[in-house]
Order: structure tokens, then C-alpha cells, then sequence
């Protein structure tokens, strides 16, 4: 047995085990949780205002209607991300509107997918605003890369949460 072939039976192993990552891991969930120093009228009126959601959630370009009534169930939008220079687009479908306490949806992309979950309680003068995400890779190598991308992902949310924070008590 040569080094090069042991080499490439390590590579194809390590192959081997990513793509079975995929396999049995096909979904990843996480969440994000902060308190907001404002109460939940406020709270809810910042979060549904596109015209800021570039102040708050980082890549956001814009969204553009598509169809049904207005955030109301079943209701899509195009949303469009830029980053690190790449400009992508999502389908956003509506689940759940209740106004001051649930705002659900699903995102479609042709790499990913996901559902959210974005709870609204009243602590007081206080609220609680919490998302939950789960997503899931399109393809078996997306499957497998989204377990090791899901710190990074956490991240990113709970950095969207702390700017949403920041917003409305500067309100």
C-alpha cells in the first residue's frame, strides 16, 4: 500500500462520513431570545415595519408583495439578502399572524428551506421576543454542511435579535 493510496482512502472516508451527516442529521433548529425594555405594542409595531427591517436584520435588502392578503396566512413575498458581495432571493410564505403575539413563516430557497417562529410575550412593560428557527439543507451535501454551519447560523440570528432590541428601545 502506497501513501498516496492511503491518502485517498482517508479522503474518500472523510467523504464518506460528511455526506452521512447529511443523511442523518437533515435538520438543524436553534432559537434566539431577547428582552425588550419597551412594551409589546411597540415591540410588535417596530418588527412588522419593512421600511426599517434593514436597520435590524443584517443582509436585508428589501421584499416585494407577491400574493394573497398582506400578511395574512399564505401570503408570499419575495425577500432579498445580500452577502459578503452575493445578492440572493427567498420566498417567504406566511403561517401564523397574530397580532402582539406570533408571526410564522416559511422561507424557500433553492439551497435551503426553513420554518420560524417569532413569539412575542408581555413581561410587564417588558417583552419577550423569541424566534425559532429549523432548516434544512436542499440535497444531500447542503444536508450535510448545515450541522457545521449551525454556530455560525445561531450567530447571526441572535445578532438580528440584539439589533431588533436595540431598535425599539431607541424608539
Amino acid at each position: 500500500m502506497t501513501i498516496a493510496s492511503i491518502i485517498i482512502g482517508i479522503i474518500l472516508a472523510l467523504f464518506l462520513i460528511f455526506v452521512l451527516v447529511g443523511v442523518f442529521v437533515p435538520e438543524v433548529s436553534f432559537s434566539s431570545k431577547v428582552k425588550v425594555n419597551k412594551p409589546i405594542n411597540l415591540s410588535w409595531q417596530i418588527f412588522m415595519d419593512e421600511s426599517i427591517m434593514a436597520d435590524w436584520l443584517p443582509g436585508f435588502k428589501s421584499t416585494e408583495h407577491l400574493s394573497g392578503v398582506e400578511n395574512e396566512p399564505g401570503s408570499t413575498y419575495k425577500m432579498v439578502f445580500e452577502e459578503k458581495g452575493k445578492v440572493f432571493e427567498m420566498i417567504e410564505t406566511v403561517t401564523v399572524m397574530k397580532e402582539n403575539e406570533e408571526f410564522s413563516f416559511d422561507l424557500d430557497h433553492k439551497m435551503m428551506s426553513s420554518t420560524n417562529q417569532v413569539l412575542f410575550k408581555n413581561e410587564g412593560n417588558n417583552t419577550i421576543i423569541q424566534g425559532i428557527t429549523k432548516t434544512k439543507g436542499k440535497g444531500i451535501i447542503m444536508r450535510a454542511l448545515f450541522p457545521f454551519m449551525l454556530s455560525s447560523m445561531k450567530k447571526n440570528n441572535q445578532l438580528a435579535y440584539n439589533n431588533l432590541k436595540e431598535l425599539i428601545e431607541h424608539t
